[in-house]
């Protein structure tokens, strides 16, 4: 969460954000609160399946939020 929040920092400036996905072995409701506080975008629970890595990625795609190569 430190290097998320220190990634926060620099951008504070920036036209520029960059998505954090944070994966986490535990992902309960107090997890997830605290990781948005640090500025996570998502905190999702191991294991992450392909086909729900795939689904978030597609969500902040359509988002506008990251660019599709």
């Amino acid at each position: 969460l430190c290097t998320v929040k220190e990634l926060r920092q620099r951008e504070v400036n920036s036209t520029h954000q960059s998505v954090v996905v944070m994966v986490s072995a535990s992902a309960t409701e107090e997890d997830r609160k605290e990781a948005r506080m640090a500025g996570c975008d998502e905190l999702v629970a191991k294991p992450l399946s392909r086909s729900s890595l795939q689904t978030l990625i597609k969500h902040y795609i359509q988002a506008g939020e990251i660019a599709p190569e």
